[in-house]
């Protein structure tokens, strides 16, 4: 399933929640941030499907959520670098604050365990604000 990177990347992330779940829905409303980042993820990919990706100029862009943990990590996990170009990291933290990365395939390749990637706060290249033109400029300087 094919997504297009501008429709799903416009300002901020808020945006792309309300976007995806939609502002009218009552029940996105009082819920927890990780809630809706696990249904977001299951609208955007599906439940193991490998063939879901970002198409943005003919780069496979997967995008992968992940909770923090009690160990203050984040674990990605079902990364397989050979479904995508470049992979886009989500993050969220207990404090509902999202932190965002973007990695080549080579560099998932060298990242990957198994079939996860751990990092922590530090480990995030754009911290806590990530917009269109940063993962433009990142796919295009990488490409």
């Amino acid at each position: 399933m094919e997504n297009n990177l501008e429709d799903f990347l416009e300002e901020d992330m808020t945006k792309q929640v309300d976007d995806v779940l939609g502002t009218n829905d009552e029940s996105y409303y009082g819920r927890s941030a990780g809630e809706v980042l696990e249904e977001l993820e299951e609208s955007l990919d599906g439940v193991g499907n490998d063939e879901s990706y970002i198409l943005y100029k003919n780069k496979k862009l997967k995008v992968r959520f992940a909770l923090i943990d009690e160990e203050g990590s984040f674990i990605f996990e079902d990364i397989k670098p050979e479904t995508f170009d470049f992979l886009l990291l989500i993050g969220l933290d207990k404090k509902d604050k999202f932190y965002f990365d973007i990695l080549t395939k080579k560099d998932a390749e060298k990242k990957v365990k198994g079939s996860s990637i751990t990092f922590c706060k530090s480990d995030f290249k754009f911290g806590s604000h990530l917009d269109y033109k940063d993962i433009e400029n990142y796919i295009e300087s990488h490409s």
